[in-house]
């Protein structure tokens, strides 16, 4: 409902940048959509998920009962034991990016949103509340979300290999869990900006989620293979995709053989490079959408 001058005064200091803000608006906003049965049921069943192919794998290799056909396609695929943990990881990314889109789009497209429709904005920055509070605060809650759900499978990982190999990795696999991480971390800075800012522009949830999820379609599905594989014949224009940069960097990162296939022929030939240049801006775009339509709130006085 729109704010009543008279029922709420605007606040007359001077309103400065605070972490203590960002982080109260984080954490209610976190608690809030952790009600959704939805959003509880699909992070707890892919982190359930990793744990128990992590704890089947590593303890088939580790313990000296490998299923021979696990040892073979491992060997064929360029892998040996000792990098176990690269290649669980890099299974890993084969399959969360649908998952990961779709966590953003129950989160992050809901963020500002909600605000807008509920004319809370100006309920906002009329008490001593910046702009960076906000955004900052809004983005945090946006990336714990996909932090759970890319970037603590990777460290359940690490756990779990660390506990089942006989000889002591943890030093020396910490290297391989830093290279596991960022790809996630690429990943939420991404579809958490582009859900912010897709966010920015409805004032209803479900209109913010659908218009994510079909600029997400167009971006991922249909121009990139369609200007790569089609007009171009130059894979470097995979780089339109984000789930596709943030894909490139766990390939990057991980060391996948090259006789691995990700997705589809062509993927590991979109540059590094181009996949770096492809994040940055599609991360630029969504807070730049966000920052853009949140400073044209006006406050009430």
């Amino acid at each position: 409902m729109p704010v009543d001058r008279a029922a709420y005064r605007a606040w007359d200091g001077a309103a400065r940048p605070s972490a203590g803000a960002a982080l109260v608006i984080a954490g209610a906003m976190i608690r809030r959509i952790l009600r959704l049965k939805l959003v509880r049921w699909l992070l707890g069943t892919i982190t359930i998920g990793v744990c128990v192919f992590s704890s089947v794998i590593f303890t088939f290799m580790r313990e000296g009962r490998a299923n021979r056909r696990v040892a073979e396609v491992l060997e064929r695929l360029g892998y040996e034991q000792g990098s176990l943990l690269a290649w669980a990881n890099r299974s890993f990314w084969t399959w969360i990016g649908f998952w990961a889109v779709l966590v953003a789009a129950l989160t992050g497209t809901r963020l500002i949103a909600e605000d807008r429709r509920a004319k809370a904005l100006p309920l906002y920055f009329s008490r001593p509340v910046t702009l960076l509070d906000y955004v900052l605060g809004k983005a945090l809650t946006a990336a714990f979300f996909l932090a759970v759900l890319l970037c603590l499978p990777p460290v359940l990982m690490y756990v779990i290999d660390t506990a089942l190999s006989p000889e002591s990795v943890a030093v020396s696999h910490l290297p391989i869990l830093g290279r596991s991480l960022l790809p996630g971390l690429v990943a939420v800075a991404v579809l958490g900006s582009l859900a912010l800012g897709v966010s920015a522009l409805c004032e209803k949830p479900s209109h913010a989620a659908f218009l994510f999820l079909g600029l997400l379609f167009v971006a991922h599905v249909m121009l990139p293979r369609m200007l790569a594989e089609h007009i171009f014949d130059n894979n470097d224009w995979l780089a339109i995709s984000p789930v596709h940069c943030a894909h490139r960097f766990a390939i990057e990162l991980l060391e996948v053989p090259a006789q691995v296939d990700p997705d589809y022929p062509g993927m590991r030939a979109l540059g590094f490079r181009w996949a770096a240049i492809g994040a940055t801006l599609w991360t630029a775009l969504g807070f730049g959408l966000l920052v853009s339509r949140i400073r044209t709130v006006e406050v009430v006085g």
